[in-house]
């Protein structure tokens, strides 16, 4: 079933981190905004430079042993380039698309949008393919169904 909707409606907020700013901030935006999925890393004008996804950053923290110095290291030294960044009204059945064909680790990662020049929020996979889900069969539709049997 084709998407019918718009990205903002799906929109989630981002909270963004400077380039320079250390991992332990990092950490403590993760968990004041834990829905987000993700940290826009920003340049010094507010461009992003990166994102951190929050689950491949807590499984590469807890994975070290030495997490007091990761934790102390610039934002920057954690973050990857955005695996898909989409403009605000770019249709939504082919951001999905564009997702569904990155690499297998970064499938899942949200998506960065940009509105212009201005980070509007991140999209969740699943927040899109909900958008895609059929409607469940109202019950006329059930017994319409059950009759031409």
């Amino acid at each position: 079933m084709p998407i019918s909707a718009n990205l903002n409606g799906i929109l989630r907020p981002i909270p963004q981190i400077g380039f320079s700013e250390p991992c332990a901030q990092a950490e403590a935006l993760m968990f004041r905004y834990p829905d987000a999925g993700c940290l826009a890393v920003v340049d010094r004008v507010g461009r992003p430079a990166g994102v951190i996804v929050y689950n491949r950053f807590f499984h590469l923290l807890t994975a070290s042993r030495n997490m007091a110095y990761l934790l102390r290291q610039p934002v920057h030294s954690m973050m990857s380039a955005p695996s898909l960044v989409a403009e605000l009204h770019a249709d939504p059945e082919e951001v999905l698309q564009q997702a569904e064909r990155r690499h297998q680790v970064q499938r899942r990662d949200p998506v960065l949008v940009m509105e212009g020049e201005r980070i509007a929020g991140a999209l969740h996979i699943p927040d899109l393919e909900l958008l895609q889900t059929a409607p469940a069969p109202t019950r006329d539709q059930e017994q319409i169904t059950d009759l031409s049997r």
